[in-house]
């Protein structure tokens, strides 16, 4: 997703910690509610035919079923998306 919607010539960073994996793109703002991003074949504000497709709805399930947290902010024209591991692990 990082790759495919980021804008020409621009950036991806990938952190992993122990407590968290962060991905950040740049890119337009959303056209759909944040809140519907992990949600299947979601299209946004502008009509298109995109649509969010199956890979953030596959990673939330991953997610929930291991207990991780995971979300997503806009700020200052990058996109990230979070994923917060128990500290137990």
């Amino acid at each position: 997703n990082a790759v495919i919607h980021n804008k020409s010539s621009g950036n991806i960073k990938i952190q992993l910690t122990a407590n968290q994996l962060t991905i950040e793109n740049t890119g337009l703002h959303l056209t759909i509610d944040p809140q519907l991003l992990f949600e299947r074949f979601q299209t946004g504000d502008d009509k298109t035919k995109k649509t969010t497709g199956l890979g953030l709805a596959i990673v939330k399930q991953v997610c929930e079923l291991h207990g991780y947290k995971i979300n997503y902010i806009y700020h200052d024209q990058i996109h990230c998306i979070n994923i917060i591991f128990p500290k137990n692990i």
